[in-house]
């Protein structure tokens, strides 16, 4: 009995139940002592998983005022009606926030689980990843991001299996509640092969679009770089991060402080592009092409990675956010082979990944650093994305 229980045991690492299991019971841990590491940081919320009651407080809020037409009256930030009216139907109020909370714990666990069981990485590296204070901070509120990952690794494990309908039907959920997976839906369309299907999931993202535009105008208004107190800090990550270090100098700027903004930002991406690309060419890897060795986690991070890109290039979005980039990396090492000299792409990924969780908020004026290397590792996961995409053609479409 005994050697079958710790056969058991030593096997947990190798299935994705395991690493979830694993992953859950510490930040349960971490909970029960109060996230030490973000009191050690100064950046924990003193609030028990405050963006969820945040949220249900917002419900609340709508049921008592049924007049109101956005949630910024009733906290300090845009939820969708379309979000608290779920929830509200749902009978779920501030009293359920710890129910919700571990919860949701459990399906972040449960996503990270799934796309880094067969990515390889050491124990140290995934700890390095699960502890990093952007995806602590995630968990630590019990921020709804979680249930928009979940939703997204859920539609993405839908689609190679060619059930587009309930893919996208997950998708619509998700682009409800938050705008940034809008983008996905309409990307849905080029994973079937079927004009019908194709036409179906174009309209369904065309009338869910429609349908939240309103709060999407909204959200983008909190996303500018330029108006933030913490984003003129460095904090937060996306194309326009770099404007927001530019009120600081707004009397010596010739320019609106918006275009100048917008044109700093596009000096700095075209700057990273250049760069990257001749490093690619020096080190004569341009061309190289892995092959795929799991087809669904593949589709995975594909979806991820749009999800990140919709983020990256809205505006700039709060630093755990960071969770998509962080599964889709997992996710593409995950569905990659590991043979020839796939190990130093591997390495160059994930560090490019732990350099950009970490030189974030609170690093203490690294951020910049952070930022290079998110834009860095997020331009070699779309060069790596389109080759697959375009020249290799390894995922069939159904």
């Amino acid at each position: 009995m005994k050697i079958r229980v710790k056969k058991f045991i030593l096997q947990m690492p190798n299935h994705w139940w395991g690493v979830a299991t694993f992953t859950f019971g510490l930040f349960v841990i971490l909970d029960l002592t109060k996230w030490v590491p973000l009191r050690f940081w100064g950046a924990t919320s003193g609030e028990h998983f405050v963006d969820t009651k945040q949220i249900l407080n917002s419900v609340a809020c709508l049921e008592e005022n049924s007049s109101v037409q956005s949630s910024e009256l009733c906290s300090n930030y845009v939820y969708g009606k379309s979000l608290l009216k779920s929830l509200s139907w749902l009978h779920i109020n501030p009293a359920q926030t710890p129910f919700l909370g571990f919860l949701f714990l459990g399906l972040l666990a449960v996503a990270l689980g799934i796309v880094s069981v067969k990515s390889g990485v050491s124990h140290l590296m995934y700890l390095a990843v699960v502890l990093s204070p952007p995806v602590l901070l995630l968990a630590e509120r019990a921020n709804f991001d979680i249930l928009m990952l979940t939703l997204v690794v859920f539609a993405s494990l839908l689609s190679p299996k060619g059930r587009q309908f309930g893919s996208t039907l997950l998708l619509a959920l998700a682009s409800v509640f938050k705008f940034y997976t809008i983008p996905l839906m309409f990307m849905q369309a080029i994973y079937t092969k079927k004009p019908v299907i194709r036409t179906v999931i174009i309209s369904a993202s065309a009338v869910t679009t429609y349908l939240i535009s309103n709060e999407i105008l909204a959200t983008r208004k909190l996303m500018n770089p330029t108006s933030g107190i913490s984003y003129n800090n460095g904090e937060g990550f996306g194309f326009d991060i770099w404007a927001g270090y530019l009120p600081r100098f707004k009397k010596f700027l010739p320019l609106d402080l918006g275009l100048a903004g917008y044109l700093f930002s596009s000096v700095i991406l075209i700057f990273v592009i250049f760069a990257t690309l001749l490093f690619l060419r020096l080190k004569k890897i341009e061309s190289t092409i892995y092959p795929i060795s799991h087809d669904y986690l593949y589709r995975t991070f594909e979806y991820l990675l749009i999800v990140h890109l919709s983020c990256f290039f809205a505006g700039v979005s709060i630093d755990y956010r960071l969770i998509f980039i962080t599964t889709a990396t997992l996710s593409y090492v995950s569905s990659t082979s590991t043979t020839g000299d796939r190990t130093a792409e591997k390495n160059l990924l994930l560090g490019l990944l732990v350099v950009a969780l970490w030189c974030t908020y609170p690093s203490n004026g690294l951020q910049i650093i952070g930022d290079f290397s998110l834009m860095v590792l997020t331009l070699l996961l779309v060069i790596q994305a389109a080759r697959q995409r375009l020249i290799a053609r390894k995922l069939p479409n159904k």
